[in-house]
């Protein structure tokens, strides 16, 4: 059988499952192993049907005709490596000790208390506040969910220790998840000087935290060096549009964060590299036509190479919103969908360590049992 650049293609692939850096030699096994070729290849015309495949894969290839050979490697799966330690504990999405501080600074602002005083003070009226979130929910979810409004300062305060904790690592695990195999990377962040961020719906800015966090992540190990972020939100809710402020106020490449309505549509000369619609989509008064057509509006305000992530909780009616959506987007044509998670996404997440025993006990329970579920969608202007 005559070896091409597909069948080159799967062993790279195949063989940077296991390591980030090896011979090229080592394609030969993965060819014999699966019975494309009887005898050993010279590996100088393996690298000759390699090169360009490698090149596209974004691998890096060093060494010389020989005896050692052509070495080839990964740069890019190095860092991820580090980075996956940074954001997954033992497998688990994790809370960066760093959260809980940033978060106590929020509760100083907003309710003029620290963290620690207002649970062991008011446990009572945090537990009361997030027993009358779960009956909102799960009520409202019998048919459609509408958000709370949060106009009860114990809902706030009971969303910033268990809704936000649920929330926060959804968006680093997308993020990575899409840079993590080489033949499917897709930078939703792309890795340059200056990027722009657009979150419609933020809340108290779980997303865009969870966004910095990444960032921060991926600079202590060589990666987005030079980048610099620059965010704007749309939030109604001003408690927490001063908690989302406070939050992103950690960074020093966050060099602008801004506050904004619906008229950042107009603005001629803005656009974004990412704009996400987290929870958000689904809770929107418009029928499935008229989604499609306001969301195209952002997507006339993505970038070139610009990304559109939407995601949403698994309730039933959610998750069919959102494949009805994805449907109609790609019947009307105008923009592609990059990925659809079809099915639930589930990721295990320890207990938060600052929140209520209340709290702490429905993480653990016969229900959550410590896992977040999400589906999410991402979406980019049609490539021509």
């Amino acid at each position: 059988m005559k070896i091409g650049a597909e069948e080159i293609k799967n062993a790279l692939l195949s063989v940077l499952k296991q390591k980030k850096e090896f011979p090229i030699g080592e394609i030969n096994d993965y060819l014999i192993e699966k019975n494309l070729i009887n005898e050993r290849m010279d590996f100088r015309d393996i690298f000759d049907i390699a090169e360009p495949v490698m090149r596209n894969l974004g691998l890096e290839w060093y060494g010389v005709y020989g005896h050692h050979g052509i070495f080839v490697r990964d740069p890019k799966g190095v860092v991820l490596d580090e980075l996956k330690n940074k954001i997954e504990v033992d497998g688990w999405a994790h809370i960066p000790d760093g959260l809980y501080g940033s978060i106590d600074r929020c509760i100083r602002a907003v309710f003029g208390m620290g963290l620690e005083e207002v649970l062991s003070r008011y446990e009572k009226e945090i537990n009361g506040g997030f027993n009358a979130l779960k009956s909102k929910y799960y009520k409202e979810n019998e048919e459609k969910i509408q958000l709370p409004k949060y106009e009860d300062e114990w809902e706030i305060m009971a969303y910033l220790l268990h809704y936000f904790y649920v929330n926060y690592p959804k968006l680093s695990c997308i993020l990575f998840e899409h840079l993590e195999k080489p033949e499917k990377r897709v930078e939703l962040l792309p890795e340059k000087n200056f990027l722009d961020v657009f979150d419609f719906g933020a809340g108290p800015g779980t997303a865009l935290r969870s966004i910095c966090d990444f960032l921060e992540d991926a600079k202590t190990i060589g990666s987005y060096i030079d980048t610099e972020l620059g965010i704007y939100f749309v939030e109604k809710n001003d408690r927490f549009a001063e908690v989302c402020e406070i939050l992103l106020d950690d960074f020093d490449f966050v060099t602008k964060v801004e506050r904004a309505g619906d008229e950042i549509l107009d603005d001629p000369y803005l656009f974004f590299d990412l704009i996400i619609f987290s929870n958000v989509v689904s809770e929107l008064n418009m029928s499935i036509e008229e989604k499609v057509r306001y969301l195209n509006k952002f997507r006339s305000k993505l970038k070139e190479n610009g990304h559109i992530i939407i995601l949403e909780p698994v309730y039933k009616s959610q998750r069919d919103d959102l494949g009805c959506l994805c449907n109609e987007l790609r019947d009307e044509g105008s923009c592609e969908i990059v990925y659809y998670s079809d099915r639930t996404v589930r990721k295990r997440l320890k207990t938060p360590e600052m929140t209520t025993k209340a709290i702490k006990d429905y993480f653990e329970g016969e229900v959550a049992k410590n896992t977040i579920r999400y589906v999410y969608a991402i979406l980019r202007q049609r490539l021509s």
